[in-house]
């Protein structure tokens, strides 16, 4: 599972699916999403919307970046589906 995290870490700014994420732990989707449900309280793809929220939150905060630039960085399609 460290292996998914930390490939999902390193790529957030690249569309991820959770096919992405199993192969890259080397488990199925299925094995992912429970490993990530009983770890992490969600399944794989949750999670990662999870994590581009935490990541924007925190460029919102100690960033000079537009909230448009942050927005679009991050895969979103504009600055409303980031709010």
């Amino acid at each position: 599972m460290r292996r998914a995290i930390a490939h999902a870490d390193e790529r957030l700014d690249q569309p991820l699916t959770a096919g992405d994420l199993a192969r890259a732990a080397g488990v199925s989707v299925t094995h992912l999403n429970r490993l990530l449900g009983s770890v992490r309280g969600c399944a794989a793809m949750a999670w990662v919307r999870r994590r581009l929220l935490e990541r924007a939150a925190h460029l919102l905060r100690c960033s000079t970046l537009p909230a448009s630039r942050i927005a679009a960085d991050l895969g979103f399609v504009d600055i409303q589906h980031l709010s």
